[in-house]
């Protein structure tokens, strides 16, 4: 009623729990209540709750935080007294499987599988249905993990599970299958997405392209465990070996060299790889997808570290892949003849290519040859021997406008803009900075670095197509990628730069020079005379001597006149305001002088 007092008491006893319960929080206790209870309060345990590690941190006599671990499952201890002040924490259960073998990589199924005593790798892939149509049958690895954390591999072939030679597995082992081709050249809509959710669950975006599974396999929960087994499957050779080279780096201990080897030259998939135990020459081999149709059978060398007084020496050993071990490698057996060394730590296995061998050559030729197209050609073949094969030229080739290319003439071409648009850049950031650069476009400097960076190389040639065929002192020895463009006959004459009107015009024996250019106008005011030049049609510079109406210039079909621009040209408007300004000021000083 009206008048009335409601009083509200302030909070007695509290207590705090959080962890693996249904509802973590700070309760207010009701009298003497048990750890079990209070548990109870809080919704009870959840299913992650590992109840014989639960933290009760309370005070002591001298008011200081004393931890005590309890066993839920002991009577005596789940029924302890909460106290004021206290904090419980419940531990989740452990996230590692005991007695599981997880199998990764180029295979139908990836995934956990349960391990029992005398398990071996045939039990898991029962039939060529387990494995993929594109897994690698000649290298497969098992990943174990001693009690201490020393890692070991053990290299197999994946056909020899057919035919009845199977490894052992031990708890906990990773079995990892490969692709054959190495990298995924296919993968279906469907596929990709289902990656694509996968990796937004299990790693950060900025770790898509460190995707590590062996990362997740052991420290990630079950679903996590099975998502990074199932993305596994459409890793690539690469992204399966880079998890377990780290892990073997990180591994290895007391300064041991780390059980790793490489492997170089004509082999499918050079690169390094994880050494596994009694590795030998034809495993290595293996395990890089095998010879390449270049390898030289006679001849490979393997450079090996040896530590000799505790300093280490490089030691090279010649061996050669015929006879027995060529044998083996066909028959995909392992074979610890005296030539099938055995790898050690760090060892480098190069197998070099046959001698003269090379790839096939191509160049183009087009335009007007009798037979256009691609042509193989072999080393250090001519220009004029392919011109001779392709037919030679037809009654209409313009043998002075030849347009030839070369690849690495563009490459030049693309990395020397990329060098002067990093010079520009730091030309660019001095003017930035720079007091004295206030005249200085700095936007128009950077849209220019920004052209240089994407621009395509040409990579032409300046040939003399007719002395090419004719003398062979000026034949061209071909590279692969040249291309030969030839193009029909062109009776006109182009004019471009600072004249009145840029164009072209039909050509004329009687005309010279200076012909040209009253017929297109004549030159303009900020034309620069004296710098005018002629592009032949095939591609070469010619300067008059003298000045632009040099009539000793002969002008030829194809040619193009260039009237390049006075950059210190200055208008005449220009020119007086700047003169004024100079005679204001003077006038001023002389005035000033006339005071004194």
């Amino acid at each position: 009623q009206q008048g009335d007092v409601v009083f509200v008491d302030s909070i007695n006893a509290q207590a705090s729990i959080y962890g693996e319960v249904r509802r973590p929080a700070i309760y207010e206790l009701k009298g003497e209540q048990s750890v079990q209870s209070f548990i109870e309060l809080a919704g009870g345990l959840t299913t992650s709750a590992y109840p014989k590690n639960v933290l009760l941190a309370g005070l002591d006599n001298n008011y200081q935080r004393k931890v005590t671990r309890l066993n839920l499952t002991r009577k005596v201890e789940s029924n302890r007294t909460i106290k004021n002040g206290d904090v419980v924490t419940v531990l989740p259960i452990s996230q590692q499987f005991s007695e599981v073998v997880n199998v990764a990589g180029a295979i139908s199924r990836p995934s956990t599988y349960a391990w029992y005593q005398g398990m071996t790798v045939a039990e898991l892939i029962a039939n060529r249905d387990d494995l993929l149509k594109t897994t690698d049958l000649n290298y497969a690895i098992i990943l174990s993990e001693s009690d201490d954390g020393v890692v070991s591999v053990t290299q197999f072939r994946p056909r020899s599970l057919f035919s009845g030679i199977s490894p052992l597995l031990n708890a906990n082992d990773i079995v990892v299958f490969f692709d054959r081709y190495g990298e995924k050249t296919f993968k279906s809509t469907f596929e990709q997405e289902l990656n694509d959710a996968l990796l937004e669950r299990i790693v950060e975006p900025n770790d898509v392209k460190e995707f590590n599974y062996l990362h997740i396999i052991k420290t990630g929960d079950l679903v996590a465990k099975q998502q990074a087994l199932v993305k596994s499957k459409s890793l690539s050779r690469t992204e399966l070996l880079k998890p377990i080279l780290k892990l073997l780096q990180s591994s290895s201990m007391n300064g041991n060299l780390v059980p790793v080897f490489e492997i170089t030259g004509q082999v499918r998939y050079p690169g390094f790889y994880p050494l596994a135990k009694d590795a030998r020459l034809t495993d290595a081999i293996a395990a890089a997808g095998g010879l390449s149709e270049s390898a030289n059978l006679s001849k490979g060398e393997i450079s090996r570290l040896n530590s000799i007084n505790d300093a280490f020496q490089v030691e090279h050993i010649e061996f050669s892949l015929e006879g027995r071990l060529q044998d083996a490698m066909s028959e995909n057996k392992h074979t610890s003849t005296p030539n099938n060394i055995k790898l050690h730590a760090k060892d480098v296995v190069n197998i070099f290519p046959q001698a003269n061998w090379q790839e096939e050559l191509r160049v183009e030729l087009g335009g007007e040859v009798k037979y256009p197209g691609v042509y193989t050609i072999k080393e250090n073949e001519s220009l004029s021997d392919v011109i001779q094969r392709a037919g030679g030229l037809t009654d209409f080739a313009a043998v002075n406008s030849a347009f030839f290319t070369r690849k690495s003439l563009k490459e030049l071409e693309q990395k020397q803009a990329r060098d002067l648009a990093r010079n520009l850049s730091k030309e660019l950031a001095f003017k930035s900075i720079s007091s004295t650069s206030a005249n200085v476009n700095i936007g128009e400097v950077q849209l220019l670095v920004n052209q240089l960076t994407t621009v395509e190389g040409v990579g032409r040639l300046v040939i003399d197509l007719d002395r090419v065929i004719n003398d062979a002192d000026f034949d061209v020895r071909l590279e692969d990628g040249d291309k030969l463009v030839i193009p029909s006959y062109r009776t006109e004459v182009n004019i471009i730069g600072e004249v009145q009107v840029a164009t072209s015009h039909l050509h004329n024996e009687e005309w010279t020079l200076r012909d040209y250019i009253r017929s297109s106008g004549g030159l303009r005011q900020q034309s620069d005379e004296d710098r005018v030049y002629v592009i032949r049609a095939n591609g070469l510079v010619d300067i008059p001597d003298n000045s632009w109406f040099n009539e000793e210039l002969e002008i030829y079909p194809g040619d193009t006149i260039v009237v390049p621009l006075d950059a210190g040209h200055t208008d005449k408007l220009t020119l007086w305001e700047k003169s004024t300004s100079i005679f204001y000021q003077l006038t001023v000083g002389l005035a000033a002088l006339g005071r004194l």
